[in-house]
């Protein structure tokens, strides 16, 4: 159920060093993904977006579109995919975002995209 998707995603994204918050909606976990932009802006912000969705496979929604006040902050859903797919998108997220020459090259490829 529900409660069990949101523990599962907390607890992965505190595995992974990601820090996050509960949404206020219930469905979606936002987290705060600010640190490894390569610069505080909505157009950063934008880049890192792509750069997960191009290398990691895995949409997620950035803040700015929900009129978050500081990029970088991410809306991670979890009652749409089953719990191993979200085990997975947190750890090829933080394998990304751990691997900077490779998140240098996505971030440059998206810049350019």
């Amino acid at each position: 159920g529900l409660a069990e998707a949101v523990a599962v995603l907390g607890r992965e994204l505190r595995q992974a060093g990601l820090p996050y918050v509960r949404g206020t909606g219930g469905l979606f976990l936002w987290v705060d993904l600010s640190r490894h932009l390569d610069e505080p802006t909505v157009a950063a912000e934008t880049r890192l977006y792509k750069a997960i969705l191009n290398e990691c496979n895995v949409n997620l929604t950035p803040g700015t579109a929900f009129h978050s006040p500081q990029p970088g902050w991410f809306r991670f859903i979890f009652t749409y995919a089953p719990l191993d797919t979200m085990r997975v998108a947190v750890r090829r997220i933080a394998a990304l975002l751990a691997d900077k020459p490779r998140l240098q090259r996505a971030l440059e490829h998206a810049r350019k995209a």
